[in-house]
């Protein structure tokens, strides 16, 4: 048993969650080589670039949200009064930071776009970003009830995913697909927020401004950490695109798509045990067997990761006939990120089940700052030689020294508890 109480919850927590982790695997094993067969390398590379752009705006807004929110849900939620002020100053906080990054994406567009194509593709995606907002998937993990909104988000996504086959059939259909992301998503907020008034009775309101400073205030760490982490897990294809062409970008971002696609078969385990973590670490007196029953995680983890890379390492030679021969060179750059999937799986457990939970948060933001600074210096210290493989050893390199932070910090709080 991994803690004493209830673990049917957590059970059910992690098969829901892993079903909507299996549909994020599942769904891009379906459109990507689709998607690389219709686009090629030039316009996946545009597209890529442009979802990391929002991708990196939704780690603004989140905000650290799906952590501070959750954990407080979780430990207040017996006080419906408390859970509605919560969730109102967190929808709030979200809004406001979306906009005004949306406002300076704007503004500074000539910038950071490089054609047309971009910038309407950014235009047609901010649906992706409002619609995040109101999928309060922190409460639900919280409230420890992600039945119903793991189907909500599953029509969503299986929505996106027909309507890609049957309206992009051509190389220059390539600038609907966040369109039709942004449809997914708003459909997906729509139900999802039909379900928060149902299920639980809450209702939205405009929350006086001391409670959403408090949210921003006790996200602010959280916040930190997991910015940092998106420096080298959201950004390489970003900072690639001014160094190298828009092919090249799209051969390491399909490449970074099965690295993530096979981080998340693992990561439900973790974001089903944050919660209940959290409350455990509340009510208990005994902080070494807590500490104990993570590293037993850890370990159990540590086999899955370590077998599941290996059989990505054998299957690489087979990327270029199952996505098109153009992104044969995806296979190098996976090999080279075969170190993520263990270490960046490791890192969420160890950082935020972990640390997070027994609020050691500025520890993990200084670790995590150190690491995607390192990140950060070997990528552009290097891309002008290696091209994208230093956008790869740069992520390996970070996840490692930040599993190393984290892994040191528990182990001398489990010898001095």
């Amino acid at each position: 048993m991994i803690f004493n109480g209830n673990y049917n919850i957590v059970i059910k927590n992690f098969a829901y969650l892993s079903i909507l982790k299996g549909l994020d695997i599942g769904l891009p094993l379906l459109i990507i080589p689709y998607l690389t067969h219709v686009l090629g390398t030039s316009y996946f590379g545009k597209y890529s670039f442009v979802l990391a752009i929002i991708q990196t705006i939704n780690i603004f807004t989140s905000y650290g949200y799906l952590f501070s929110a959750t954990k407080k849900i979780s430990q207040n939620r017996d006080d419906k009064h408390v859970v509605n002020q919560i969730m109102n100053a967190v929808f709030a906080g979200r809004f406001i930071v979306a906009t005004f990054i949306v406002v300076l994406v704007v503004m500074l567009s000539n910038v950071i776009f490089k054609d047309e194509y971009e910038w309407f593709m950014f235009l047609t995606a901010i649906g992706m970003i409002y619609g995040d907002i109101f999928i309060p998937t922190w409460l639900f993990q919280g409230l420890e009830q992600m039945k119903y909104v793991t189907i909500v988000n599953a029509i969503a996504k299986l929505l996106f995913t027909m309507l890609v086959f049957a309206i992009v059939t051509r190389q220059q259909d390539f600038k609907y697909i966040l369109l039709l992301n942004s449809l997914g998503c708003v459909t997906s907020a729509f139900f999802s927020m039909v379900l928060v008034k149902r299920m639980f009775k809450l209702h939205l309101f405009i929350p006086k401004w001391s409670v959403v400073r408090e949210e921003l205030k006790d996200g602010f760490s959280i916040f930190l950490s997991t910015l940092g982490m998106s420096v080298y897990r959201n950004l390489n294809i970003i900072i690639l695109n001014y160094f190298v062409s828009s092919s090249a970008v799209g051969i390491y971002a399909l490449a970074e798509k099965v690295i993530k696609a096979l981080q998340s078969l693992i990561n439900p385990i973790s974001q089903a045990l944050y919660p209940h973590f959290g409350y455990r670490i509340k009510e208990s007196d005994n902080r070494k067997k807590d500490l104990y029953s993570l590293f037993k995680i850890a370990v159990f983890l540590t086999i899955l990761l370590v077998v599941a890379s290996l059989a990505l390492y054998f299957l690489t030679g087979y990327v270029g006939y199952v996505v098109g021969h153009d992104f044969t060179g995806s296979s190098g750059i996976i090999n080279i990120m075969l170190p993520v999937v263990v270490f960046g799986c490791l890192n969420y457990l160890l950082g935020f089940v972990g640390l997070v939970n027994m609020d050691k948060q500025r520890f993990f933001l200084g670790a995590v700052v150190v690491s995607g600074t390192v990140a950060i210096i070997i990528l552009l210290c290097t891309v002008n030689t290696f091209g994208i493989e230093s956008a790869a050893w740069a992520m390996s390199i970070s996840e490692l020294l930040l599993f190393a932070f984290c892994f040191i910090k528990l182990f001398c709080i489990y010898r001095h508890a």
